[in-house]
C-alpha cells in the first residue's frame, strides 16, 4: 500500500477502513491508510480524529506533543477532535507513567483566563487538559451530554496529576455525571479513582452507579473484587463467586474473611511511597520512592511481601498488600516477560519487624552462612544492587521479640564467620 502523499481528498470509506483497523488495535494499518493523507489534517476534521485517535499507539513522547500540539492549534474548537487528543493522551499515560514519580517541578502556566487552576502536571498531560479546557471554556457543544464527555476527558488526564490536581477530577467527574448520570464510563472512571486511593466504600458505590447505568464491563468486577478484598469480612463474602465470573476457580474464604488460594507463583509488585497504609491514610506530598518486591499471592490482587525492603515505605516484609490487577508494566526476569503490579495500600501488618543495618557487603555465600547461624525468624539481609564496597543491610525480626538480643547474636555469629569488619 504507498504511503505516498496525495493531494486527492480522504474518502468517507477510508476513514471507516481506518476506524475499522483502530477497532481492531491495528494502529499499522491504520497508519498505513492515512499516511498519504498527514497534510490534510489541520484542513478535514473527520481525517483529524481519526488521526488524533491513531496517536494513541505513539510511545514517543517528544512526537505524540508535537502531533497533539499541531492538531490543538487547528482543531481547540472541534469537541470530536478535542476528545480524540485526550484520550491518545490517556492511552499514552497509561503505559508510560504508572510507575514514574508525580510531576514535581513547578506549576505549568495555564491559559489566560482559563478556570482550570495552577496544578503540577507531566506535559503530555498539561498540554492535552489545556485543550479540553480550551473547548469547554470557547466552543462547548450545546448538548449536555457532549459537555459531559469533555469533563470525563478532563478528569481522567487531572487523575495523573498530583494531589490538587485529583481534587480538580473529582470536581469534573462530578459535573460529567451531573450532566449525564447515564454516563457509564464515568462511574467507571471515579470508581477507579477512589480505589487508588483505597477510598474502598467509595468506589464500590461508584460501582454500583456504573451498573445502573447500564455498564457490563468486566473491568467493574475487577474493580469490586479489589474493594471487597481490601475491605473484607462481609464485603468479602461473595468474592469467590466473583472471581469465579473471572475465571479463577477455587478460591474460598480465608483470613479476615478475604478470599484466597494456595498455589499462585510469587508476582512483582511496585511498592511505593504514595500508596496508603494500614490505617487507610495517604500522603501524595511525601517525597517519591519505589521499589519492586516479589510478592506470594493470595488471590490476583493481594499477598504477602517475600523479602525485606530497602526503602522508606508504607509496606515491607511479610505485609499483607493488596494492588491494581492491571499490570502497570512489564520486565524480563531470567527471561520470561513478567508483569509489575501497582501496589495501593497496605492492608496488614505481618510478623515480622524490620530496620536498616548498613554493614560492609557480603556475598551470597557469606550471607546464607550468616543467617543459617541466625534463630528462626530472623534474617538479615542486603540490598541487590547496592554498589560494591557500599555498606547496605536490613535486619528482620518477629514482632513482639526484643532486638537488642538478636543484634547480639548476629554481631556473634558475624565474629565467628570472620567476616569483613
Amino acid at each position: 500500500m504507498s504511503t505516498t502523499a496525495t493531494d486527492q481528498a480522504v474518502s468517507p470509506a477510508l476513514l471507516n477502513q481506518a476506524w475499522g483497523a483502530l477497532a481492531q488495535g491495528d494502529y499499522a494499518q491504520a497508519c498505513a491508510l492515512l499516511a498519504p493523507y498527514a497534510s490534510q489534517t489541520t484542513e478535514d476534521p473527520l481525517l483529524a480524529e481519526v488521526w488524533a485517535s491513531m496517536l494513541g499507539a505513539v510511545d514517543d513522547e517528544r512526537h505524540l506533543s508535537y502531533e497533539l500540539t499541531r492538531l490543538a492549534g487547528r482543531w481547540a474548537e472541534e469537541s470530536r477532535v478535542v476528545l480524540a487528543i485526550a484520550q491518545s493522551a490517556t492511552s499514552w499515560a497509561g503505559r508510560a507513567l504508572p510507575l514514574l514519580a508525580p510531576p514535581s517541578v513547578d506549576p505549568l502556566p495555564v491559559q489566560e483566563g482559563s478556570t482550570l487552576p495552577e496544578h503540577t502536571l507531566q506535559p503530555v498531560i498539561w498540554l492535552a487538559s489545556q485543550v479540553v479546557t480550551f473547548c469547554l471554556e470557547h466552543a462547548a457543544p450545546s448538548a449536555a451530554e457532549a459537555r459531559a464527555e469533555l469533563y470525563l476527558a478532563r478528569a481522567r488526564l487531572l487523575a495523573w496529576g498530583t494531589a490538587e490536581a485529583e481534587e480538580s477530577a473529582l470536581s469534573d467527574l462530578e459535573v460529567a455525571l451531573t450532566l449525564n448520570p447515564a454516563l457509564g464510563v464515568a462511574w467507571y472512571t471515579l470508581a477507579r479513582l477512589h480505589l487508588a486511593h483505597a477510598r474502598w466504600e467509595k468506589s464500590l458505590v461508584a460501582i454500583a452507579q456504573a451498573r445502573e447505568a447500564g455498564l457490563k464491563a468486566l473491568q467493574l468486577t475487577w474493580l469490586e473484587l479489589v474493594a471487597r478484598t481490601a475491605l473484607g469480612g462481609d464485603e468479602a463474602k461473595r468474592s469467590p463467586e466473583l472471581w469465579a465470573e473471572l475465571d479463577h476457580e477455587g478460591l474460598s474464604l480465608g483470613a479476615g474473611g478475604r478470599a484466597v488460594k494456595r498455589g499462585y507463583e510469587p508476582q512483582l509488585v511496585a511498592l511505593h511511597s504514595h500508596m496508603a497504609g494500614p490505617s487507610g491514610g495517604y500522603d501524595l506530598t511525601q517525597g517519591w520512592s519505589l521499589e519492586r518486591v516479589w510478592v506470594q499471592p493470595l488471590s490476583p490482587c493481594h499477598g504477602r511481601v517475600l523479602h525485606p525492603t530497602f526503602s522508606a515505605l508504607p509496606a515491607g516484609y511479610d505485609d499483607l498488600i493488596i494492588w491494581d490487577p492491571q499490570p502497570a508494566t512489564f520486565e524480563e526476569h531470567e527471561g520470561d516477560e513478567r508483569p509489575v503490579f501497582r501496589a495501593i495500600a497496605c492492608l496488614e501488618r505481618g510478623q515480622a519487624l524490620s530496620r536498616p543495618l548498613p554493614l560492609p557487603r557480603l556475598s551470597e555465600t557469606e550471607l546464607e552462612a550468616l543467617n543459617a547461624g541466625l534463630a528462626e525468624g530472623v534474617l538479615y539481609d542486603q540490598a541487590p544492587h547496592a554498589p560494591e564496597g557500599e555498606a547496605s543491610g536490613v535486619i528482620c525480626w518477629p514482632r513482639g521479640e526484643p532486638l537488642a538480643p538478636i543484634l547480639a547474636q548476629l554481631n556473634a555469629r558475624w565474629a565467628e564467620l570472620g567476616l569483613p569488619e
